[in-house]
């Protein structure tokens, strides 16, 4: 089971980075509605390719550390004693970002009638706590 959830955890962080690195060389498909808005529906930001790419290579780690999980042991880098406060954190932070700001983005947010924050409310925090909860079981079960 927990082979089977570290390939799903792998699998979502690898598309979430390529989608990231697409957007920093430039590609335009979901880019703004990837990104909150305040009431008059403007953006609240607008990263830049560096953002881009530093996101990507975040959420690559976070793919490169459950799919070290499904590799032989001798592929894992991290020392056996930093798993467990890595996954750890990996947790906590889609935790963090299901619980969201308190303005835009998350269960928690004001700002509910932009287009952002009905893709939030239907698909960014839901996957956001489906990562968190995934990576959890990992935790609990590895």
């Amino acid at each position: 089971m927990i082979h089977f959830l570290a390939t799903l955890l792998c699998t979502c962080f690898s598309s979430l980075a390529a989608l990231h690195f697409y957007w920093a060389i430039g590609g335009h498909w979901g880019f703004q509605l990837a990104l909150p808005q305040d009431d008059a529906g403007d953006t609240v930001f607008s990263p830049n390719a560096l953002a881009c790419i530093l996101v990507g290579l975040g959420l690559s780690a976070m793919a490169f550390f459950y799919g070290a999980l499904i590799l032989p042991p001798h592929w894992d880098p991290l020392p056996l004693t930093w798993r467990p406060y890595v996954g750890w954190g990996i947790v906590g932070l889609f935790v963090l970002r299901g619980i969201g700001d308190f303005r835009y983005v998350g269960l928690f947010r004001k700002i509910r009638q932009t287009d952002f924050a009905q893709l939030d409310r239907r698909f960014y925090t839901p996957l956001c706590w489906a990562l968190a909860v995934l990576g959890a079981l990992v935790q609990w079960g590895g």
